[in-house]
């Protein structure tokens, strides 16, 4: 639990501080405003665009920062958008917190931004939910909430940037700051929330699926996506299959500085519209030099008048009309474009067709020339689309490499039926584990990964022994693990498998995950206890002796590895999924008689 952690010193003790503004937003907001929030639940992009153009609620916060700056230390701040961000950012140097900077996603230099902060090197990070998950830096202390959200995952996402305790290179205590307008419509979650649901269960994981190819999409259009997808949409009820992502203009603008990547998405129902827009102002000449709101907001309204929600924002149409204004080349790419260049399909199609190197280079040519689309999301790059399309291949070419047969010692201490519960009074606590994992200096050389909860999964599993979830960062283990018949350095192995997920978010099994894996070394309590089953490497052994043994452990389930195949491998959780008793047929001469169908 999240006490237990605390205990531990793995996450910090949390304190959490709201701060009135008695700023009254919901005076201004218009009836387009109020339908947003009634349909989406959450405010606008009008309305958060206010709220950040409000000077006495900016100066409020810096102010605030600035009063108990000792105490709160290194902070990131999250904004309402990108023009807050940027504002806050000048506010607090001018407030004398001079090392201060914004990261949002239009910006090339973020990383170098978030790697200053990382290091040091600046004191307050301001950003528009760029931060909210894959971001590691266990030097945070204080969080400031300053955008009003109704999302669960968003606040509890926000909070969990500053909860690294001491034993997760951390702090002792993390201030979790919010800063509440005044609302009669709107309930604004604040992070109390996200700290009670910390202890909540998590919710039933969705069993493992066979290998899935993935499109990459551009991580802007998959938020719109995830809010769309999220709406809880009444009166005209449009479901997600009639209004989809249809797909993106993307172009380069040159600011005075700077040169930036700019996406816009676009929903089905919007194309059209969205077309006879840009179609309108054909002739750069014809768009005003400065696109206001209420100019954007009146053009949503004239050519979109026939589609349901979603409409566009105004602040989207106002980006393609200055970008179109500057003459910039504006591209379009559609989801189903994007699919006939999908690297993982095309490796498929070079190992079906057997292509040797001088006949994937051909084919892979072909496909940069006849797909414009290619080049615009490549941006031009062909050795980038190339090298993707080579990782693909490799991948699914090691898919195919046969794990190596358990060994008898192994197989032998696979229990005959589900795993027994500990006696009464026994028990192997996750807390333990964790420590034998973290005890090995090599799994961890920076410090712990950022978690969550950790606690057994409530009910035996079928496809998955551990998972951990980025969403809240929620680290699980299938309870079949927690058995006196389980060697203690099984267990390890999952739990640490599951800290790499956490320490590695965008990795998922790729090579470096795999490379990271084959570190693993069991704990000494684990290898002591290992040497009860005749388990121990001998004089030469391999540098992933306990991973590969952990593997085979769990690849051969209870069943020997002199069993007839094939065999139905849910009787491996049966008995503890429906309660019921599970018996093991050891004659082979059972499936012998022919077999009839009842009537």
């Amino acid at each position: 639990s999240r006490t237990t952690l605390t205990n531990l010193g793995i996450l910090a003790a949390p304190s959490t501080e709201t701060i009135k503004t008695e700023i009254n937003i919901e005076r201004e907001m218009t009836e387009e405003d109020l339908k947003h929030l009634e349909v989406y639940g959450e405010l606008g992009p009008q309305v958060l665009a206010r709220l950040g153009k409000n000077a006495p609620r900016n100066r409020l916060i810096v102010d605030q920062y600035v009063q108990n700056r000792e105490r709160y230390g290194p902070t990131i701040v999250f904004a309402a958008d990108t023009l807050h961000a940027q504002t806050l950012a000048q506010e607090f140097k001018n407030g004398g917190v001079e090392r201060t900077d914004y990261v949002d996603y239009s910006r090339r230099d973020s990383a170098e931004v978030i790697r200053k902060y990382s290091d040091g090197e600046l004191d307050v990070i301001v950003n528009v939910q760029m931060l909210t998950e894959g971001f590691d830096a266990p030097r945070t202390r204080t969080v400031f909430i300053a955008r009003p959200t109704r999302s669960q995952s968003l606040v509890v996402q926000m909070v969990g940037r500053a909860l690294r305790g001491k034993q997760a290179r951390g702090n002792d205590r993390a201030y979790l700051v919010s800063f509440l307008d005044t609302w009669t419509q709107y309930d604004v979650l604040g992070p109390e929330y996200a700290l009670d649901v910390t202890d909540a269960p998590p919710a039933e994981p969705s069993p493992e699926r066979g290998p899935v190819q993935l499109v990459p999409i551009p991580p802007e259009l998959l938020r719109d996506a995830y809010r769309l997808l999220q709406s809880t949409t009444r009166g005209l009820r449009i479901g997600v299959h009639a209004c989809t992502p249809h797909g993106w203009y993307r172009w380069e603008e040159e600011f005075e500085d700077d040169v930036q990547s700019r996406l816009v998405m676009i929903f089905d129902t919007q194309v059209d519209g969205m077309r006879e827009l840009l179609a309108a102002y054909s002739d750069p000449a014809k768009i005003p030099t400065v696109v206001t709101e209420a100019v954007a907001s009146s053009l949503v309204r004239e050519f979109f008048a026939d589609v349901p929600d979603p409409l566009p924002r105004w602040a989207d149409v106002k980006a393609l009309l200055d970008a179109k204004r500057k003459e910039c080349e504006i591209a379009y790419v559609s989801f189903d474009e994007k699919r006939s260049f999908d690297p993982s399909e095309l490796a498929q199609k070079i190992l079906d067709e057997r292509m040797d190197p001088v006949a994937e280079a051909e084919f892979l040519q072909g496909v940069w020339d006849a797909v414009p689309a290619c080049g615009i999301v490549y941006r031009q790059d062909q050795t980038s689309f190339r090298e993707e399309v080579g990782r693909e291949r490799t991948k699914l070419l090691n898919a195919k490499i046969a794990k190596p047969k358990a060994e008898a010692v192994v197989s032998a201490i696979v229990p005959s039926g589900p795993p027994r519960a500990w006696p009464a009074g026994s028990s192997r606590p996750l807390g333990e584990l964790l420590e034998g994992v973290l005890s090995v200096k090599r799994h961890f050389p920076s410090g712990m990964p950022t978690i969550g909860e950790m606690r057994w999964m409530t009910g035996a599993h079928r496809s998955m022994w551990g998972f951990f979830r980025h969403g809240d960062k929620r680290l699980a283990l299938n309870p079949l693990l927690d058995s006196p018949d389980v060697p203690r350095f099984v267990a390890e192995f999952v739990l640490y498998h599951e800290l790499l997920h956490a320490e590695m978010p965008s990795a998922g099994h790729n090579a470096d995950f795999r490379a990271r894996e084959r570190a693993f070394t069991a704990s000494a309590r684990a290898i002591e206890e290992a040497r009860e089953f005749k388990i121990a490497p001998a004089a030469g052994s391999t540098i992933d002796f306990w991973r590969v043994r952990a593997d085979m452990f769990l690849d051969t389930q209870y069943y020997k590895a002199s069993d007839p195949r094939s065999y139905d491998d849910t009787g491996w959780t049966l008995g503890p999924l429906f309660d019921v008793q599970t018996l093991r047929i050891k004659d082979p001469s059972i499936l012998d008689p022919e077999i009839r169908k009842l009537r």
